[in-house]
């Protein structure tokens, strides 16, 4: 993407309701926090096409995107785009803007267990999506320090909608337990989303999940949430992703018996 394409701190963007003043990148240069300028009191998330979608070809990536955001407009369980900034005469790219939640779950599972109540509510919010991923679950309401877990202040919403494709026709990129389509021939389908979603599960219930080839380190404070947990800590070298994949392989042969499932042989 062009220098003068990329979005930098103070710029202000016009959107179809409103300007907005860029405050700060949100861990990708195409991804920004950012203020009505007027007021400079409500916070947005401002994303433009990634530096890899191709211009000539109009960004397609994002514009696809921005077509499934139509597509799921007003559900309560998709994090919602609230405006558009359209491409400019001088070839700047279309941009979105996009509501802001305080956290991801997996902000939340380092803090402590989650309740059933508060499970129930993320589970209500994956029933539209199959990208089965902690930090594209987005929360708002999660009290850390409270007792009662039943979930009635948490909002849960799928941040990111990546790029919708039918049923086992896609090849599924991630790595780890995280995204175990990878291990299951690259499809997408219920099998593969079962396990993420059962995996995921206990991640929360118990904050740090043992498995068998990774057993947690004895403590006398319950959980060490400062740990990744389940699979991520694994494999802690240096190595190429390749050897990261195998040794995650092996755990999961070894913890669910995967050698006597007809389906994976």
């Amino acid at each position: 993407m062009p220098q003068s394409h990329q979005l930098h701190e103070g710029q202000t963007l016009s959107g179809d309701n409103k300007d907005y003043l860029l405050v700060a990148p949100l861990g990708q240069p195409n991804v920004w926090t950012a203020v009505d300028s007027e007021t400079q009191s409500s916070v947005y998330i401002i994303k433009q096409p990634a530096p890899d979608d191709s211009a000539a070809a109009s960004w397609p990536n994002f514009q696809q995107e921005m077509v499934m955001q139509e597509l799921f407009k007003d559900d309560p369980a998709i994090r919602q785009k609230v405006d558009q900034i359209p491409p400019s005469k001088h070839g700047e790219p279309p941009r979105i803007v996009l509501e802001i939640l305080e956290g991801t779950a997996w902000d939340a599972r380092a803090k402590r267990p989650l309740g059933v109540g508060e499970i129930k509510k993320h589970h209500a919010g994956y029933t539209r999506g199959a990208n089965l991923k902690m930090e594209n679950i987005l929360l708002s309401g999660f009290n850390p320090s409270a007792k009662d877990k039943n979930g009635a202040t948490l909002v849960t919403k799928l941040g990111d909608l990546g790029i919708v494709i039918p049923p086992t026709k896609g090849v599924a990129q991630p790595l780890t337990y995280r995204a175990p389509k990878v291990y299951f021939r690259h499809s997408i389908t219920p099998a593969a989303d079962i396990w993420s979603w059962g995996l995921l599960v206990c991640h929360l219930l118990e904050a740090r999940a043992p498995s068998i080839s990774n057993p947690p380190t004895p403590s006398p404070n319950e959980s060490n949430f400062t740990d990744r947990g389940l699979y991520d800590d694994l494999y802690s070298g240096h190595g190429l992703h390749s050897q990261q994949e195998q040794s995650i392989r092996y755990a999961l042969a070894n913890d669910y018996d995967l050698a006597s499932i007809q389906y994976l042989r």
